[in-house]
């Protein structure tokens, strides 16, 4: 990153990644969505709001932002919890300027360990979640409009 970009990190949770990524780019225009109002209350205190910083509550496709306005568009570690995820990856396309950046780092079911958290957390009633295996999330990326770079899986 050059520090210029414009990035939005949906499910921002706390607002970590945005203050982390301003250490170094202090003039990195940074904006975050994420569903819990309490996330977003500590990402407000953690980085204020300000020319460069804005904090929204809510889902990806209600909050009203700009198409075509983001260098960069985050999700970590929350898409598997994205009730609508091609819905989310379309709206995601559209915020994207051209050449820009969709970055979604999740796990995925390629994984023993996490197939079994899935299976464990449907027959407890936990948490609702998706988890894809990389091919289905390249087939969505691809249907948004989007395309994947290969990933290795880490080990």
């Amino acid at each position: 990153m050059s520090g210029d970009e414009r990035l939005l990190d949906v499910a921002c949770g706390t607002g970590r990644l945005e203050s982390l990524l301003r250490q170094d780019h202090p003039e990195l225009d940074v904006t975050g969505v994420d569903l819990s109002p309490h996330m977003i209350e500590v990402a407000r205190t953690r980085l204020p709001e300000d020319a460069h910083t804005r904090w929204y509550h809510g889902v990806l496709e209600t909050v009203k932002l700009p198409e075509s306005s983001f260098d960069v568009v985050t999700c970590n570690n929350a898409f598997h919890l994205f009730p609508e995820q091609q819905e989310s990856l379309l709206k995601m396309a559209r915020l994207t300027r051209p050449g820009g950046v969709v970055a979604i780092v999740d796990s995925c079911r390629e994984y023993p360990q996490i197939s079994a958290l899935q299976l464990v957390v449907r027959l407890g009633a936990g948490q609702r979640r998706r988890i894809l295996t990389r091919a289905e999330l390249s087939t969505m990326l691809g249907n948004a409009g989007l395309s994947s770079l290969p990933v290795q899986p880490q080990s």
